[in-house]
C-alpha cells in the first residue's frame, strides 16, 4: 500500500525523469550522427576519401554496379510505365528506407552529395552540386577486366573470344567445345593456336599482316606435328653360298613359298646361279646382281657381291655365308598427327612434305636417321636443323607456353579501360 501511495504522490516527477532520460538519449545519438556525416565515405569509413583527388572519388563512385542495390527501391515505386523523369528526379533526391542513399564528395564545395548528381543532367544538359549548383564534370569510368577470366571453361580467355566474335567468328563465350575445332584447318586447335600466339584464322606460317590476336605468324611449322615411329634396317631372307668371279656366277640361296601335300604353304630354301646383270627373287624381295667385288686381306682374297634392292633402291655388298642379311641403310617411320595416311618412311638424303595449297606446303630434307638415339634430324627450306623425337616436339611447346600463360593469369593482370560516361 505505501508503495501504491507513493506513485500516487510522486508519479508526475517520475514521468518527468523518464522523459528527460529519452531527451538526452536522443541528443547523444544526434551529436554521434551529426559528427558521422562529416566523416562520410563509400567504402567503409576511409578518411583518405575527404582528402583524396577529384578523379580518383570519381572513379571509385561511377561504377554502376556497386550501387545497383540501393535502386531496388525504384522497382517498387515505380513500376513499369512510370514517367522516366519522375524516376530520375526521384533516384537523385530520394533513397530507400533500409539502405541510405550513397554520397560522394563535391570537388567544389566539398560537400557530401548525392552519387546521381554525377551521372543526372540538369535541363541546361550539364551535371551541378545538388547542394550548391556547382557544374560538375563527368567522371572517369573504370572497368576492370580480369584477363583470365573464362565463362566456359574451355582454356580461352573471354577476352580472347570476344575479340573473334566481333569480327564475326564462331567463338561462343558459353560453348567450350570451340576450343577443341580447327577454323581454319591447318591441323592447329583453336585451344592450341590460343596458347601458342598464332593466328586461329591463318593457315600458313606467314600471314602478311597481324591477326586479330596481335600475332604475326598464322600457324607454327609442320615439323612440330612429327614424331618417330620405327627406326631400323630391313633384314633380307636370301643367303650367298657361293661366289665365281671368273665365272662372273654367284650361287644364292632363296627362299619360295611352296605347298605341301596337305596344301599347306611353306618357305622353301633353293640354290640358284645368277650371273652378273640378272635379277632373282626371294619371298617379296626382288634384287638384282650389280658386280663381284674383290678385297684383301691378310694375304687372303675376300669376295663379295654388290646387289641392289629394286624396291627399295639400296645397294650394298654381301659376303659369302653371310648368316644375316640386313640393309646397311637405316630407316625410319615419320608420323604426322594431321592425318595417319601421311605416314612416311624416310632415310639420309630423302625429302618429305607436309601440307596443302591451303595451309602452304613445308618440305624437309633429312640429314641423318640415328638408329642408336631414336631420332631423324631434318633441315627445313631455310636451313635450319631440326630434330624429330620419338615424341612431338609440339607436346613439349604446348605445355611450355600453357605454363606461361598460366602463370600469368595466376599473377592476376588486369587490364584498365578509361571511358567517359
Amino acid at each position: 500500500m505505501a508503495f501504491v501511495a507513493f506513485l500516487k504522490k510522486h508519479y508526475e516527477k517520475l514521468i518527468l525523469g523518464f522523459l528527460l532520460l529519452v531527451f538526452i538519449g536522443l541528443l547523444i545519438n544526434l551529436g554521434i550522427l551529426v559528427r558521422t556525416t562529416k566523416r562520410i565515405s563509400v567504402e567503409g569509413g576511409n578518411d583518405d576519401l575527404l582528402t583524396a583527388n577529384y578523379g580518383k572519388q570519381a572513379d571509385k563512385l561511377s561504377a554502376d554496379k556497386e550501387f545497383a542495390q540501393y535502386s531496388l527501391w525504384k522497382k517498387l515505386l515505380y513500376p513499369p510505365g512510370k514517367d522516366e523523369k519522375s524516376k530520375l528526379v526521384a533516384e537523385k533526391y530520394s533513397g530507400d528506407f533500409i539502405i541510405p542513399a550513397p554520397l560522394t564528395i563535391c570537388p567544389n564545395c566539398r560537400k557530401a552529395i548525392p552519387v546521381s548528381d554525377f551521372k543526372i543532367k540538369s535541363v541546361d544538359g550539364q551535371l551541378h552540386c545538388s547542394l550548391r549548383g556547382h557544374v560538375l564534370e563527368a567522371p572517369t569510368q573504370i572497368f576492370i577486366e580480369d584477363e583470365g577470366k573464362d565463362t566456359d571453361k574451355d582454356g580461352i580467355p573471354d577476352e580472347y573470344e570476344k575479340r573473334y566474335q566481333e569480327a564475326g567468328i564462331s567463338f561462343n563465350l558459353k560453348d567450350g567445345r570451340d576450343a577443341s575445332l580447327d577454323f581454319d584447318n591447318d591441323h592447329f586447335s583453336n585451344l592450341e593456336e590460343y596458347m601458342c600466339d598464332t593466328d586461329p584464322l591463318n593457315p600458313k606460317i606467314n600471314p602478311g599482316k597481324k591477326g586479330l590476336g596481335g600475332n604475326l605468324k598464322g600457324r607454327l611449322p609442320y615439323w612440330y606435328l612429327l614424331w618417330c615411329g620405327e627406326i631400323s634396317r630391313r633384314k633380307y631372307s636370301f643367303v650367298v653360298k657361293n661366289i665365281s668371279k671368273e665365272r662372273g656366277v654367284v650361287t644364292v640361296q632363296i627362299l619360295e613359298r611352296r605347298k605341301t601335300s596337305t596344301g599347306a604353304l611353306h618357305n622353301s630354301p633353293r640354290n640358284k646361279d645368277f650371273k652378273v646383270g640378272e635379277t632373282f627373287s626371294s619371298l617379296n624381295e626382288n634384287m638384282k646382281v650389280l658386280r663381284i667385288e674383290e678385297r684383301a686381306e691378310q694375304r687372303r682374297k675376300i669376295y663379295s657381291v654388290v646387289v641392289k634392292d629394286l624396291y627399295s633402291g639400296d645397294e650394298f655388298a654381301v659376303e659369302k655365308n653371310a648368316k644375316s642379311v640386313f640393309s646397311p641403310i637405316c630407316r625410319a617411320t615419320l608420323h604426322f598427327r594431321g592425318n595417319a595416311s601421311d605416314s612416311k618412311q624416310v632415310k639420309e638424303g630423302m625429302k618429305v612434305s607436309y601440307g596443302t595449297d591451303v595451309t602452304g606446303v613445308d618440305t624437309y630434307t633429312v640429314l641423318k636417321v640415328d638408329e642408336k638415339n631414336r631420332i631423324v634430324q631434318l633441315k627445313d627450306e631455310a636451313g635450319a636443323t631440326l630434330t624429330v623425337k620419338t615424341s612431338m616436339a609440339f607436346a613439349e611447346y604446348y605445355a611450355k607456353k600453357k605454363g606461361e600463360k598460366d602463370a600469368k593469369n595466376k599473377s592476376g593482370p588486369k587490364e584498365v579501360k578509361r571511358t567517359r560516361q
